[in-house]
């Protein structure tokens, strides 16, 4: 059974209705939740279908974040497996991390992207290889 938000009083239960449906499906419970603790969700935060356009061609994947304060978590999940995200930061609707690879060879990418409601758009540094664009789409 899914938690349930705590009751709103009276006051502030027209903010919470509105905020539920300005979440549009993204976790309603913890958006109503963060907005009665005071807290803002953050537009990175969800699971984003990803496209990096890499020298190899379209790489498409799934991107999870998840962010508190300045804070950015999540992982990768894409052909070459599930990579956890490291060194990640989020400053509004703007996020950077890291991720290693260990397949086909060694490699550390550096993503910078930012997020518009359901769209996610940035950069990512290949090392060596240049760099390469990363868009997305958050799922519904």
């Amino acid at each position: 059974m899914a938690a349930r938000a705590p009751s709103p009083c009276g006051r502030c239960a027209g903010e919470v209705r509105n905020a539920m449906a300005q979440c549009r499906g993204r976790s309603v419970i913890l958006g109503a939740i963060n907005l009665l603790r005071g807290d803002e969700m953050s537009d990175l935060d969800g699971t984003w279908d990803t496209v990096v356009n890499s020298p190899m061609g379209a790489q498409k994947g799934t991107l999870t974040l998840s962010v508190d304060g300045e804070t950015l978590t999540g992982q990768m999940a894409g052909a070459q497996g599930t990579l956890a995200l490291r060194d990640g930061a989020a400053n509004g609707n703007e996020g950077s991390w890291k991720a290693d690879l260990t397949s086909p060879m060694p490699l550390t990418l550096e993503f910078t992207v930012k997020a518009e409601g359901d769209e996610l758009s940035g950069n990512v540094k290949l090392g060596a290889f240049g760099n390469a664009s990363i868009t997305g789409t958050r799922q519904t």
